[in-house]
């Protein structure tokens, strides 16, 4: 989970992927909770522009549906590369609002 885009006080995206070839993991499924959130093919584009050219590995990029913007999340699933959408059900963080049962 690099916050790269975004506060890398964590890991930063090259210094995971380096990490992670490394360790022998040759693909890595980045999660969209990146500054900013992954939940529209903008912001999609934004962050796969951020990782070309700094991967050590493969990896792929997974979106968002947040309350917040839902009605972007089927664009984001088949307008781009977005290999899962991660959701939350429950509290997260304010930047990834949770999503009622409903």
């Amino acid at each position: 989970h690099p916050c790269d885009p975004g506060p890398t006080d964590r890991e930063d995206f090259p210094h995971l992927t380096a990490s992670m070839a490394a360790g022998g993991i040759t693909t890595g499924f980045m999660m969209p909770f990146n500054n900013p959130v992954v939940s529209d093919v903008k912001t999609y584009q934004f962050t796969q522009d951020c990782y070309t050219g700094r991967a050590y590995v493969d990896y792929a990029l997974h979106g968002g549906a947040i309350a917040t913007n839902l009605e972007d999340a089927d664009d984001l699933w088949r307008k781009t590369g977005a290999t899962g959408m991660k959701m939350f059900m429950c509290f997260s963080t304010d930047d990834c609002p949770f999503l009622d049962d409903d």
